[in-house]
């Protein structure tokens, strides 16, 4: 169960930012402002449901920073894929 539990805490940056991106798609009105507190809360469920599922977790301090560590990554990719379209 550890081993899942670190691959859970693992892919929560990668989750995160998938989860807002469908509940973008669902709630149209979501304002962008709003996404970084949601990504955290996001991030702390994440780990909730991970200590949960595996009685183990990084906390859900820690589950909020993966979150926010998402939303860094998904900027990184965006502000790369421009940069690499640029003619």
């Amino acid at each position: 169960m550890e081993l899942l539990s670190q691959m859970i805490s693992a892919l929560t940056p990668v989750v995160v930012p998938a989860m807002l991106a469908g509940l973008k798609r669902l709630f149209q009105a979501v304002p962008r402002p709003l996404l970084p507190a949601l990504a955290v809360l996001a991030g702390a469920g994440v780990d909730w449901v991970n200590q949960a599922l595996t009685g183990a977790g990084a906390g859900a301090a820690w589950g909020g920073v993966l979150g926010a560590l998402g939303i860094t990554v998904r900027e990184l990719f965006v502000r790369i894929r421009e940069e690499l379209s640029k003619p």
